[in-house]
Formats: C-alpha cells, sequence, structure tokens
C-alpha cells in the first residue's frame, strides 16, 4: 500500500509512467491526491483500476489505484468530494476501509478548511 500526491495525471504519459513507478515498487493499492480529473469514475487502464472522485474544474482530485491482483478485492467505492473518497476492500480475516484524503492548505479560508474538517469526521464516524 502507498499514498502518493501526483500533482497531476492531466500531463502527457503521466499516467503510463506513474502505473511504471508502482508496478516497480511492486504497489498494490495506492490512494492519491491532486489527479485533477473531472468528474468521478472507475475505470480499467491495463494492469490497474483506477477509482476516483474530482471536480468539474479539473483540480484536486483524490481516488485509488488499485492492481489487478486485488481488484476482486474492491467491495465498495465511494467519491465524497474532490478531497474525500472511501475504498473498502475484503482482506483475509476483515474488511478494510481506506480513506483517501487532500487538505485544505495552511493558506486556505477558515471557513473551507472548518468544511473540509467537519466533512472528515463524519466519513470516519461512518467507517
Amino acid at each position: 500500500m502507498a499514498t502518493w500526491n501526483v500533482l497531476s495525471l492531466n500531463r502527457a504519459a503521466s499516467l503510463r509512467k506513474f502505473k511504471e513507478k508502482l508496478t516497480k515498487c511492486r504497489i498494490g493499492i495506492a490512494a492519491i491526491q491532486e489527479i485533477r480529473w473531472p468528474g468521478t469514475e472507475i475505470m480499467d487502464t491495463g494492469d490497474f483500476t483506477i477509482l476516483y472522485s474530482g471536480s468539474m474544474k479539473s483540480v484536486l482530485g483524490t481516488g485509488f489505484v488499485v492492481s489487478k491482483e486485488y481488484k476482486g478485492s474492491i467491495m465498495e467505492f465511494k467519491p465524497i468530494n474532490e478531497r474525500i473518497c472511501t475504498l473498502r476492500i475484503r482482506a483475509r480475516f476483515f474488511n478494510i476501509t481506506l480513506i483517501c484524503v487532500h487538505a485544505p492548505t495552511e493558506e486556505t479560508e477558515e471557513e473551507v478548511k472548518d468544511k473540509f474538517y467537519e466533512e472528515l469526521e463524519e466519513v470516519y464516524d461512518i467507517v
């Protein structure tokens, strides 16, 4: 497992290079932030499945990249907004819920930060 702020997967060949690094490092599941893809989708691409939650403005965006080895373990993907999403996977002894977040920076307005942390707390409480 890993987490990675990819800074954008909109650039040419960035997805291909990212998948190559995941394969080289033998990462089965990666939480990713700042993908900058619009909308919400689950897509297969080569040996990986990408589950993501973005905004219509192509900013921010969070998600998960799951290798084909673990694709069958996916139980549920919940896109909350462009900053928060969850992935529930079936494991050997119990199920696991992963929460992927992209928190606002210190310079962000207090109202935005407060709203983010309220939403995150709600998601955490549900999990």
